[in-house]
């Protein structure tokens, strides 16, 4: 996926919360029927990547795990 693929049309997919621990995160959304639960989560995983890379809020590289 690049960076066009990983937005999401509006309404698609809403985020209501996030809770972050030091080692995971639990977030809940809602999403379109027609929208897969592995795509949102791949989106949701490579623009927080993405995010924590561009903005240097960890030292070295970051990937989530699957």
């Amino acid at each position: 996926m690049n960076n066009n693929d990983s937005h999401l049309p509006t309404g698609q997919a809403g985020l209501y919360a996030i809770y972050a621990n030091p080692e995971h995160v639990h977030w809940l959304a809602s999403r379109s029927p027609g929208l897969a639960e592995e795509t949102l989560a791949s989106i949701v995983a490579e623009s927080s990547e993405r995010f924590i890379s561009q903005n240097k809020l960890c030292i070295g590289p970051f990937a989530c795990l699957a």
